[in-house]
């Protein structure tokens, strides 16, 4: 599966691709990709997190709200993206306001019908490839539950 993912990411365009990829990235849900402004992102390098972090300020829940660190194609990604944006929202569709979630969800359905993946293969599918990922590393289920923004151990036990 990573390498469909990888060659799904390749194959999307824009806003898709770096949606995606940040949602691969940090298991981010697809509202929270959404509704991030740029004061939430901090590329300013720190201790904990050598590539910058950001900042969830609203999710499903309220452990939802957590930081969560940057991988250097995130941030790459991002500087590129910061260098264009004229809005406060890190993914904004023409009249400056958030993308809506069923755009991203159209956009995907024809990257997965052209590549002929499986319908089950939604957009938050991608958050769930990195919390196995990180469950097949070994990572507990308390970490887990931290990156997540799960409101119960219970649902971050599945990954480990």
């Amino acid at each position: 599966m990573p390498q469909v993912v990888e060659v799904g990411l390749k194959a999307a365009k824009e806003p898709l691709e770096d949606l995606a990829l940040l949602m691969l990235d940090t298991a981010l849900r697809d509202g929270e990709a959404l509704a991030l402004k740029w004061p939430d992102v901090h590329m300013k390098l720190a201790p904990t997190a050598k590539f910058g972090y950001l900042q969830v300020q609203k999710g499903k829940s309220t452990k939802a709200r957590r930081t969560l660190s940057l991988t250097a194609r995130v941030r790459s990604m991002l500087e590129a993206r910061f260098k264009t944006s004229s809005t406060e929202f890190v993914f904004a569709g023409k009249a400056g306001k958030p993308i809506l979630v069923t755009s991203l969800d159209h956009q995907h359905a024809k990257v997965r019908k052209r590549l002929k993946l499986p319908e089950d293969f939604v957009v938050h599918s991608l958050r769930h490839t990195l919390l196995t990922r990180l469950g097949l590393l070994g990572v507990d289920a308390f970490t887990i539950m931290r990156i997540a923004g799960h409101s119960s151990i219970t649902v971050s036990q599945r990954y480990v």
